[in-house]
Protein backbone atom coordinates (compact mmCIF):
# COMPACT_ATOMS: atom_id res chain seq x y z
CA UNK A 1 0.00 0.00 0.00
CA UNK A 2 1.32 3.63 -0.88
CA UNK A 3 1.73 5.56 2.31
CA UNK A 4 0.72 9.02 1.65
CA UNK A 5 2.49 11.90 3.84
CA UNK A 6 0.17 12.18 6.61
CA UNK A 7 1.22 8.78 7.46
CA UNK A 8 4.86 10.02 8.78
CA UNK A 9 5.31 12.46 11.50
CA UNK A 10 8.35 14.45 9.82
CA UNK A 11 8.58 16.59 12.89
CA UNK A 12 10.22 13.46 14.90
CA UNK A 13 13.47 13.79 12.42
CA UNK A 14 16.33 15.20 13.39
CA UNK A 15 19.17 17.02 12.16
CA UNK A 16 21.11 14.35 11.57
CA UNK A 17 18.42 13.02 9.51
CA UNK A 18 18.69 16.41 7.10
CA UNK A 19 22.27 16.44 7.12
CA UNK A 20 22.17 12.96 6.10
CA UNK A 21 19.54 13.74 3.42
CA UNK A 22 21.20 16.62 2.16
CA UNK A 23 24.51 15.37 1.90
CA UNK A 24 22.83 11.85 -0.20
CA UNK A 25 20.95 14.12 -2.76
CA UNK A 26 22.85 17.12 -3.12
CA UNK A 27 24.88 16.08 -5.86
CA UNK A 28 22.14 14.49 -7.94
CA UNK A 29 19.73 17.92 -7.37
CA UNK A 30 22.44 20.09 -7.73
CA UNK A 31 22.51 18.43 -11.99
CA UNK A 32 18.76 19.28 -12.72
CA UNK A 33 17.71 22.05 -14.34
CA UNK A 34 17.66 25.48 -12.53
CA UNK A 35 18.76 23.99 -9.30
CA UNK A 36 21.19 26.74 -8.02
CA UNK A 37 21.62 25.48 -3.87
CA UNK A 38 20.19 23.02 -0.95
CA UNK A 39 19.82 23.48 2.41
CA UNK A 40 18.02 22.16 5.89
CA UNK A 41 15.76 23.74 7.74
CA UNK A 42 12.00 23.92 8.09
CA UNK A 43 9.45 23.71 5.54
CA UNK A 44 8.25 26.79 4.19
CA UNK A 45 4.17 27.39 3.90
CA UNK A 46 2.88 29.42 0.99
CA UNK A 47 0.94 32.49 2.62
CA UNK A 48 -1.86 31.21 0.41
CA UNK A 49 -1.65 27.94 2.08
CA UNK A 50 -2.95 29.36 5.85
CA UNK A 51 -6.45 30.19 6.58
CA UNK A 52 -7.75 33.34 8.33
CA UNK A 53 -7.35 31.13 11.40
CA UNK A 54 -3.89 30.43 11.06
CA UNK A 55 -4.43 26.99 9.93
CA UNK A 56 -2.30 24.91 7.39
CA UNK A 57 -5.25 24.73 4.40
CA UNK A 58 -3.75 24.23 0.99
CA UNK A 59 -4.28 25.95 -2.08
CA UNK A 60 -4.97 23.84 -5.23
CA UNK A 61 -3.72 26.17 -7.58
CA UNK A 62 -0.27 25.10 -5.80
CA UNK A 63 1.66 28.57 -7.37
CA UNK A 64 5.03 29.27 -7.37
CA UNK A 65 7.18 29.17 -4.13
CA UNK A 66 9.20 32.13 -3.22
CA UNK A 67 10.98 33.72 0.36
CA UNK A 68 8.73 36.46 -0.47
CA UNK A 69 5.19 34.94 -0.45
CA UNK A 70 6.00 31.89 2.19
CA UNK A 71 6.80 31.57 6.11
CA UNK A 72 7.86 28.92 8.67
CA UNK A 73 4.86 28.37 10.55
CA UNK A 74 4.62 26.18 14.28
CA UNK A 75 3.18 23.83 11.34
CA UNK A 76 6.53 23.89 9.19
CA UNK A 77 8.34 20.15 9.48
CA UNK A 78 11.58 19.52 8.87
CA UNK A 79 12.93 19.05 5.46
CA UNK A 80 15.88 19.52 2.74
CA UNK A 81 15.23 22.74 1.53
CA UNK A 82 15.90 22.86 -2.63
CA UNK A 83 16.67 26.78 -4.39
CA UNK A 84 15.80 27.05 -7.83
CA UNK A 85 16.49 29.82 -10.44
CA UNK A 86 13.16 29.50 -11.90
CA UNK A 87 9.83 27.93 -11.15
CA UNK A 88 8.72 25.13 -13.43
CA UNK A 89 5.96 22.63 -13.32
CA UNK A 90 6.69 19.12 -12.66
CA UNK A 91 5.13 18.09 -15.63
CA UNK A 92 7.07 20.70 -18.11
CA UNK A 93 10.17 18.91 -16.15
CA UNK A 94 9.10 15.39 -16.50
CA UNK A 95 9.88 14.40 -19.53
CA UNK A 96 13.52 15.55 -19.18
CA UNK A 97 13.99 13.71 -15.50
CA UNK A 98 14.65 17.37 -14.53
CA UNK A 99 11.69 17.59 -11.56
CA UNK A 100 12.78 17.58 -8.21
CA UNK A 101 11.54 14.83 -6.55
CA UNK A 102 8.61 15.62 -2.82
CA UNK A 103 10.71 13.30 -1.09
CA UNK A 104 14.32 11.82 -0.21
CA UNK A 105 14.35 8.08 0.74
CA UNK A 106 17.77 6.80 2.37
CA UNK A 107 18.77 3.00 2.40
CA UNK A 108 17.69 2.49 5.48
CA UNK A 109 14.31 3.62 4.96
CA UNK A 110 13.88 7.02 6.22
CA UNK A 111 12.23 9.55 4.02
CA UNK A 112 13.08 13.43 4.34
CA UNK A 113 10.83 15.73 2.62
CA UNK A 114 11.93 18.41 -0.11
CA UNK A 115 11.05 21.52 -0.21
CA UNK A 116 11.57 23.82 -3.48
CA UNK A 117 12.24 27.36 -3.08
CA UNK A 118 12.52 29.53 -6.17
CA UNK A 119 15.45 32.30 -5.79
CA UNK A 120 16.55 33.93 -9.03
CA UNK A 121 19.23 35.64 -8.84
CA UNK A 122 19.48 39.48 -8.22
CA UNK A 123 21.77 41.95 -9.46
CA UNK A 124 24.67 43.11 -6.80
CA UNK A 125 24.00 45.16 -4.40
CA UNK A 126 25.86 48.93 -4.23
CA UNK A 127 28.47 49.29 -1.35
CA UNK A 128 26.97 52.73 -0.87
CA UNK A 129 25.53 52.48 2.40
CA UNK A 130 22.61 55.14 1.72
CA UNK A 131 21.55 53.14 -1.04
CA UNK A 132 21.23 49.58 1.45
CA UNK A 133 17.59 50.50 3.03
CA UNK A 134 19.22 49.11 6.52
CA UNK A 135 16.87 48.58 9.36
CA UNK A 136 18.42 49.16 12.18
CA UNK A 137 17.12 48.80 15.63
CA UNK A 138 15.88 51.51 17.70
CA UNK A 139 16.59 50.23 21.53
CA UNK A 140 17.87 46.58 22.20
CA UNK A 141 20.33 44.57 19.86
CA UNK A 142 19.75 40.98 19.06
CA UNK A 143 20.24 38.05 16.56
CA UNK A 144 19.02 39.27 12.70
CA UNK A 145 20.52 43.39 13.28
CA UNK A 146 23.19 44.51 11.06
CA UNK A 147 26.84 44.90 11.66
CA UNK A 148 29.85 46.60 10.01
CA UNK A 149 33.47 46.73 9.61
CA UNK A 150 35.72 49.50 8.02
CA UNK A 151 38.26 48.26 6.01
CA UNK A 152 40.48 48.63 3.48
CA UNK A 153 38.64 51.61 2.63
CA UNK A 154 35.50 49.34 2.40
CA UNK A 155 32.33 48.93 4.68
CA UNK A 156 32.23 45.27 4.70
CA UNK A 157 28.07 44.18 5.78
CA UNK A 158 26.75 40.93 7.78
CA UNK A 159 23.70 40.11 10.11
CA UNK A 160 24.08 39.35 13.63
CA UNK A 161 23.64 35.91 14.79
CA UNK A 162 23.01 34.34 18.29
CA UNK A 163 24.78 35.12 21.23
CA UNK A 164 26.62 32.61 23.19
CA UNK A 165 28.76 32.62 26.31
CA UNK A 166 31.57 30.68 27.81
CA UNK A 167 30.59 31.44 31.48
CA UNK A 168 32.63 34.83 31.10
CA UNK A 169 32.22 36.81 28.08
CA UNK A 170 29.62 36.87 25.25
CA UNK A 171 30.27 36.51 21.85
CA UNK A 172 27.87 37.62 18.93
CA UNK A 173 28.20 35.10 16.15
CA UNK A 174 28.72 36.72 12.51
CA UNK A 175 30.19 36.14 9.52
CA UNK A 176 34.38 35.87 9.09
CA UNK A 177 34.59 38.89 6.08
CA UNK A 178 32.97 41.38 8.50
CA UNK A 179 34.40 39.83 12.45
CA UNK A 180 37.90 40.13 10.65
CA UNK A 181 41.28 39.77 12.26
CA UNK A 182 41.55 40.23 16.58
CA UNK A 183 40.96 43.51 17.80
CA UNK A 184 38.94 44.81 15.07
CA UNK A 185 36.24 46.97 15.86
CA UNK A 186 32.83 46.34 14.80
CA UNK A 187 29.66 48.51 14.31
CA UNK A 188 26.05 49.05 14.24
CA UNK A 189 23.79 51.55 14.69
CA UNK A 190 21.01 52.24 17.07
CA UNK A 191 18.38 54.52 16.06
CA UNK A 192 20.35 57.29 13.49
CA UNK A 193 23.26 56.98 15.97
CA UNK A 194 26.64 54.50 14.52
CA UNK A 195 27.80 52.83 18.03
CA UNK A 196 30.62 50.50 18.86
CA UNK A 197 29.19 47.35 20.18
CA UNK A 198 32.14 45.27 20.40
CA UNK A 199 35.65 43.92 18.70
CA UNK A 200 36.50 40.45 17.05
CA UNK A 201 37.75 37.68 19.59
CA UNK A 202 40.12 36.62 16.18
CA UNK A 203 38.59 33.20 17.01
CA UNK A 204 36.50 31.68 13.79
CA UNK A 205 34.92 28.10 12.71
CA UNK A 206 34.84 26.33 9.26
CA UNK A 207 34.40 23.28 7.86
CA UNK A 208 34.47 20.59 11.07
CA UNK A 209 33.03 16.97 10.44
CA UNK A 210 29.50 16.26 11.91
CA UNK A 211 30.85 13.79 14.58
CA UNK A 212 33.04 16.59 16.03
CA UNK A 213 30.78 18.91 16.53
CA UNK A 214 27.96 16.44 18.10
CA UNK A 215 30.13 13.49 19.31
CA UNK A 216 27.14 12.31 21.11
CA UNK A 217 25.03 11.84 18.38
CA UNK A 218 27.11 10.05 16.75
CA UNK A 219 27.89 7.42 19.39
CA UNK A 220 24.25 7.30 19.75
CA UNK A 221 23.60 6.25 16.13
CA UNK A 222 26.69 3.80 15.90
CA UNK A 223 24.93 2.07 18.65
CA UNK A 224 21.71 1.94 17.23
CA UNK A 225 22.90 0.27 14.19
CA UNK A 226 24.39 -2.66 16.28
Amino acid sequence: MKLSIQHYNFNQLSMKDLIDAREHAHLQFMNKKNVVATAVGRYLIRLTDIDVNGRYKPDLLKTKRTLANSVVTNFSWPCVLVFVAAWEDNAALAATDDNVPRSIYLEDGRKIPVCVVEAPQTSEVSKNTDELSLSYPTNLMGGGFPVKVFSQQVEHFATAGCIVTDGHTYYLLTNKHVSGDEGQEVTSVIGTEPIAIGVSSGRSLGKVSFSELYPRLDREERQSEL
